[in-house]
């Protein structure tokens, strides 16, 4: 009786194969070590650049309890509050969940309109156009920079009096900024 032959491959070509694999198996977590042991740190130093569009709502006419939502290269939702207020200038912190911008904005006043109150409905308007700045921050965005343009629109509504004409009491009021530039940190 015969039995099948079944060709066997040789055996030193499949012991080079599994010692060249184990070669470079051994060899990639050993490359692989210095850049993971310094990912936390490169991880906090990575910077990011790009545009940026800021938007901030209010219904507060001294600019407390404003939102932000941030799009673009820092994309995230926050709260903004008004630190300085001059005709010249307008600092507000912008405050994110990792961190906090400083944006500068400066009204052109060339480029500002405002609306008397309508006698009927005590409505008035303004529009503001400028540039901006964003000048340093806190936790990750502590070395922003960046700058743009800048539109604000406010709608108020002064009090209706019984007799007819507007009152100096604010009633309602909304405020809307959008920005538009480059951002980088």
């Amino acid at each position: 009786m015969r039995t099948a032959f079944r060709p066997t491959p040789p055996a030193r070509p499949m012991a080079a194969a599994v010692a060249k694999l184990a070669g470079v198996v051994l060899l990639v977590p050993l490359l692989a070590l210095p850049v993971l042991a310094a990912g936390p740190a490169l991880a906090g130093t990575a910077a990011s650049s790009g545009q940026e569009q800021f938007i901030l709502i209010g219904h507060q006419a001294d600019g407390s309890g404003q939102q932000v939502q941030a799009t673009g290269v820092l994309a995230a939702n926050g709260h903004a509050r008004v630190t300085v207020a001059t005709p010249k200038h307008s600092v507000t912190r912008l405050v994110f969940p990792r961190g906090a911008v400083r944006l500068v904005t400066y009204p052109n006043p060339k480029r500002t309109s405002v609306s008397v109150p309508d006698p009927s409905t005590c409505r008035f308007t303004e529009t503001v156009h400028g540039k901006y700045t964003i000048r340093g921050g806190a936790q990750r965005y502590q070395h922003a920079k960046g700058s743009g343009g800048y539109i604000t629109r406010i709608v108020g509504y002064l009090q209706v009096l019984s007799g007819g004409g507007c009152g100096s009491q604010l009633t309602k009021f909304w405020q809307r900024t959008r920005t538009w530039g480059s951002l980088r940190w």
